[in-house]
């Protein structure tokens, strides 16, 4: 008699198909036969048939994602074990747990949701790490916009520029630089059109430093409260929106530091983010966003004699966009990792650059398919230098969407930013 498979739930999108085969060794190790994936970009497409051939994009949140998984689920459309009544419970791993809840007929990989909500507030997270310490950019919290308003000329005349953030946002989508009350203004406009956030949330607002640099500290924390931060990176970013990374960053301490290996101190800001989270429940994948010097030499912001950097400005209770590129580091399977079945490996040591942006398109333009080369599998093993892969193989219009596929490549330790940075823009454009 042919062995059952075991399905499990994969609600990721598709940057993070290559990590589907170390969930299903992890699920063989815990004695699920024939794990069987349920992708959910396939079960629930970001592309839907329009006329003329033509498809429409319409990309959806990794909220809105798991809150479609659970609605299907409930009304009992996914394969047993996982609907309620079946006889086992169905494994579910995710991007973030934000948008899932805790059910009969689940395993969900990763702390429970109510505590990674709690945690995900960006309110709420300055106040934890104020309390315990931790460097942050001068800020102030507020609990809707018309508080903010009233404090905001003072905080002009303080800081010069701010960044503005609700409480819920993924990617620096949210963010904006707010220099005049116009600009608060402008940004609030396209709140009420929903392009940013979610109706009159708390409001984080700090300092702007423009000449900061910022980076990317990962780890991972286990079931059984070992934190492990085992990456740095610096990020690519677009305004305030991640498009991608570099791992690893050039050296900002000086020239002591070798050009693999990212800074002490920034692994040190990395395990104590980590300490925080683990004593308020949480375990899985996280990253703290962080602000540093371009140059080592430099000691203090220029904006004002700010404080010394580096600082963190926000830490994820999820994966990170790089997570796909990053995890394959690792001597170990990182999921078996967080479960505690093997202890972290050590950390690794970088013999080269990896880079990797999305493809961005522009609301309302069509796009023909991604003129592709190589594979993100043959990037992240070595055999290709570089990589261009379009996730969707008809034209389609863009209502909604933010990446149209992937660019990564490979380069020497001591290729400079300024090369990299290059490289990036012309990687990032999608065609029309």
């Amino acid at each position: 008699m042919a062995c059952r498979e075991t399905p499990f739930a994969w609600l990721f999108d598709p940057r993070f198909d290559t990590l589907i085969p170390g969930f299903v060794e992890f699920l063989r190790s815990r004695g699920h036969p024939r794990p069987t994936p349920l992708v959910g970009h396939r079960l629930f497409p970001d592309a839907v048939p329009g006329e003329e051939g033509i498809d429409i994009l319409r990309q959806r949140t990794p909220r809105e994602l798991n809150r479609d998984f659970m609605a299907a689920w409930g009304r009992g459309e996914l394969p047993a074990p996982g609907r309620p009544g079946g006889h086992a419970p169905l494994p579910v791993a995710a991007f973030t747990q934000d948008g899932l809840a805790a059910r009969d007929g689940l395993a969900l990989f990763g702390a429970p949701p109510r505590i990674v909500a709690a945690l995900a507030a960006k309110t709420t997270q300055f106040r934890r790490m104020r309390r315990a310490g931790l460097p942050l950019p001068p800020h102030a919290l507020f609990p809707h916009l018309a508080a903010l308003r009233r404090a905001l000329p003072a905080l002009l005349r303080e800081h010069g520029a701010l960044v503005i953030q609700p409480d819920h946002s993924d990617g620096g989508e949210g963010a904006a630089l707010v220099r005049t009350r116009e600009a608060l203004e402008a940004w609030h406009e396209r709140r009420v059109a929903g392009e940013v956030g979610e109706g009159d949330s708390p409001l984080l607002a700090t300092r702007y430093i423009p000449d900061a640099v910022t980076l990317s500290g990962h780890g991972l924390i286990t079931r059984q409260g070992r934190v492990f931060p085992f990456a740095v990176d610096r990020l690519l970013l677009d305004g305030f929106r991640f498009d991608g990374f570099v791992h690893p960053p050039h050296p900002t301490e000086g020239p002591e530091v070798p050009a693999g290996y990212a800074e002490p101190s920034l692994f040190r800001l990395t395990a104590r983010a980590g300490e925080l989270l683990l004593r308020a429940g949480y375990w899985g994948y996280y990253c703290v966003d962080l602000l540093t010097r371009p140059d080592p030499a430099t000691a203090r912001s220029s904006t004002g004699g700010g404080p010394p950097l580096p600082l963190i400005t926000e830490i994820n209770v999820r994966f990170a966009g790089e997570a796909a590129f990053l995890l394959p580091l690792l001597d170990a399977n990182p999921f078996r990792v967080l479960w505690g079945d093997v202890p972290p490996p050590p950390r690794p040591v970088p013999c080269e650059r990896l880079a990797a942006t999305k493809i961005r398109p522009v609301v309302g333009e069509t796009y023909r398919p991604t003129d592709g080369h190589g594979s993100l599998e043959a990037l992240l093993a070595g055999t290709v230098d570089s990589a261009r892969v379009g996730f969707h193989p008809r034209p389609l219009r863009v209502e909604r969407g933010h990446f149209l596929g992937l660019a990564g490549w490979r380069c020497g330790l001591q290729e400079t930013d300024n090369s990299i940075n290059s490289q990036y823009y012309q990687s990032r454009t999608a065609t029309s």
